[in-house]
Formats: structure tokens, sequence, C-alpha cells
């Protein structure tokens, strides 16, 4: 998403693919929470969540995918690369496979609401796969934690 953009009428999902943690740590998740009222608490499956609601409207909510459909959902996620990769360099579909594969915390995001002038959607994401060290999925492309372009119409 970029900064001002206007996510009043829709929502807006992004989905972090970490390898390096399994599971969110509570406090820095409140930290993130600058100016906003911060909500913890369950799925219907009881991972965790959180949610970032600002005055103006513009709310955040991160669900953490219960491990018990993860594999499920990382196979099909696999299946999805490997579907819309025909034709891409081998050795780089290979990496993302691989990444995907050895995912350890799947964190679906739901932005809803805004516009986002101040830039907090940026932000927040960028700290969290900055921190997660994790694979961003977003608007059918693949990004790295620091934002390149791995997989997508531009890849």
């Amino acid at each position: 998403m970029n900064k001002g953009e206007d996510v009043s009428n829709t929502a807006v999902n992004y989905t972090l693919y970490s390898q390096s943690v399994s599971e969110l740590p509570d406090e820095e998740m409140e930290a993130l929470a600058s100016g906003c009222e911060f909500n913890r608490g369950v799925t219907s499956l009881g991972a965790p969540s959180y949610s970032y609601v600002w005055g103006d409207g513009l709310k955040i909510t991160c669900n953490v995918l219960h491990q018990d459909k993860m594999a499920e959902h990382l196979n099909g996620f696999v299946g999805y690369v490997k579907q819309i990769c025909a034709g891409a360099v081998e050795s780089r579909v290979h990496q993302i496979v691989s990444n995907i594969r050895a995912t350890r915390l799947v964190v679906g995001i739901v932005v809803e609401g805004g516009p986002d002038q101040r830039g907090r959607v940026e932000e927040l994401i960028g700290c969290m796969c900055g921190g997660l060290t994790s694979l961003m999925f977003y608007g059918n492309s693949i990004y790295n934690h620091e934002g390149a372009l791995l997989l997508g119409p531009r890849a």
C-alpha cells in the first residue's frame, strides 16, 4: 500500500510468511500501536489476533494462522507459486518455494478504513516484515522482508 492510499471502501489484504520465528511477541506487537487503540484477542481457532484502530477510521488487524491449518495453507501457496511461475527462472522459483516450505509463522493482515496519509500501514507492516524477516504476499506478488519484489507482474 502506498502512503496516502485510500482504503475507506475496501479491505486490503497482506500475508506474512516468517521462516525465523514461530510466534508473535505480544510486547513488540503492542509497541507498534503508537497513537491508536490496541487490542489483543484470539481468532475463532484460538490463534493470537491483534488490532490497531485510529480515531480517523483506519483499522489494521493481524491474525496468526493456527498451526493446525499451516500445512494445508502452505501447500496451497506453493501450488499457486508453481502455477504462476511457468517460464520463470527456475532457481528463483526454487528459492521462493523453499522459503515457503520453511515457514514457521503465517500472519494475515487486513487493512480497513482510511485514507492513510501518515503512512501508518506502511510503517506497521514494514516493522513486522523486518522483525519477522518474512516473505510478504500482497497484490498477487511476493516481496522479501525489505520490500523487494521477488515474484509478480514486474519481477
